[in-house]
This record gives C-alpha cells, sequence and structure tokens, in this order.
C-alpha cells in the first residue's frame, strides 16, 4: 500500500514536470492536474455501482487513471489558451466537446466488456478497469466544465465565473444542464481543490487508510 502511495504521488509529479515543460507555465498543468483527485468520485461511484470494493487492483487502476485523465485537459487547455477574452474562451471550449467526447466514449467502450462482463481469469481485472472506465468518464465532465471554468477564474478574474455560469444558462443546453452545472461547481469548487491537494499529500505517509468510505467522504468536500 505505501509503494502504491509513493507510486501516485510520484506519477502526479512527473505528470507535472512534463506538463511544465510543455506549456512553459506553471498555472496551466496545476489546472490540468487539479482534475486527478477531482476524479477519484467518479471511481467511489463506479465501485458502488458495481458493488465491489476497492481492492489492490483497484488501487492500481487509479494510479493509471492519473496519466489518463490529464489527456483530455491537454486537448481543452491547449486550444482554450489562446483566448484573448472570456468571449473567446467560450467559443473555444465549445470547439473542444466533439474532441474531448470521442477520446472519452472511446476509451470508456473499449473497457466496457471488462468492467460489466468479465468472465474466467478475466475478472480479476474488473477492478482495474472499473477505476480506469468510470474515472474517466467523471474526468470527462469536469475537463469539458471545469477546466474552462478555472482558466477563465485563473486569467480573467472571478467574475468571469458568474459570465460563464450565466452562459451555460441561457445557451442551449436547457434547464437540465445548467441545474447539473451550478451542482457540479458546488463539488468542484477552489476550496475543495486545495483539501484534495491536502489529501495528496498525505498519502505519502502511512498514516491515512485508503478505503472507499474516506474517499467518498473527501470527495464531497
Amino acid at each position: 500500500m505505501k509503494d502504491l502511495k509513493a507510486a501516485l504521488v510520484v506519477a502526479i509529479l512527473l505528470i507535472f514536470l512534463v506538463l511544465v515543460l510543455m506549456f512553459n507555465s506553471a498555472l496551466l498543468p496545476f489546472i490540468i492536474i487539479s482534475v486527478i483527485p477531482l476524479s477519484f468520485l467518479g471511481v467511489v461511484i463506479g465501485n458502488i455501482v458495481m458493488g465491489m470494493n476497492m481492492t489492490m487492483l483497484g488501487m492500481i487502476g487509479i494510479v493509471g487513471l492519473a496519466g489518463v485523465v490529464v489527456n483530455d485537459g491537454i486537448v481543452m487547455v491547449d486550444f482554450i489558451k489562446k483566448a484573448k477574452n472570456l468571449e473567446e474562451l467560450l467559443t473555444f471550449a465549445s470547439y473542444r466537446l466533439r474532441p474531448i467526447l470521442l477520446t472519452s466514449v472511446t476509451t470508456f467502450f473499449g473497457l466496457v466488456t471488462l468492467m460489466f462482463f468479465p468472465f474466467g481469469q478475466s475478472a480479476i481485472l474488473q477492478p482495474l478497469a472499473i477505476a480506469l472506465g468510470f474515472g474517466i468518464a467523471w474526468a470527462t465532465v469536469f475537463n469539458l466544465i471545469y477546466v474552462p471554468l478555472v482558466y477563465s477564474v485563473v486569467f480573467f478574474g472571478f467574475m468571469s465565473f458568474i459570465v460563464w455560469a450565466h452562459h451555460m444558462f441561457m445557451t442551449g443546453m436547457g434547464q437540465g444542464m445548467s441545474i447539473f452545472f451550478q451542482t457540479t461547481t458546488m463539488i468542484i469548487s477552489i476550496p475543495s481543490i486545495i483539501i484534495l491537494s491536502a489529501f495528496f499529500i498525505s498519502l505519502w505517509g502511512a498514516s491515512i487508510r485508503f478505503n472507499t468510505p474516506m474517499l467518498f467522504a473527501l470527495a464531497f468536500l
């Protein structure tokens, strides 16, 4: 268990370093990798839906998930960083909807058989597939909504959050999407990022027991 915690921390640090070299910035990589702890909620939901406990293979899947969920974030940030104002940001973010959905949906359906229809010895790998599949599916929502939102707050000020929320409410996503957006923004508020980042730092030690109830509680802080 200690080795997996160390591997997760090292993986995130290496991902951060690669992103810093890619974007020549420290803020942009932080926006991208902040999706990693938030994607844990998808893993928790997946285990609850499938009626499974967090196992060692599920933990390995979380480590692998850290390297997968950043892909959609890179696709989003690399495009919206060209925006010079909030209007351009909204336009550029909408252009990334199809590429991100295609990337995530194809990956998710590639894991469907192993998640829902395991047979024989392949059933051993089901917890790993659940962690990857549901984690990617949940992270897709964050990469489409949360990443542009945080980018707008960081680079265009907090008032852009109000404009972004109004745009989501008034444009063609309907009342259902606006309610979902309001719920999502409460979950992924800036304080929750700080708390979950502290949780990642604590993974380096051995004082925290890594289990499903703890993840569920932390994900909803």
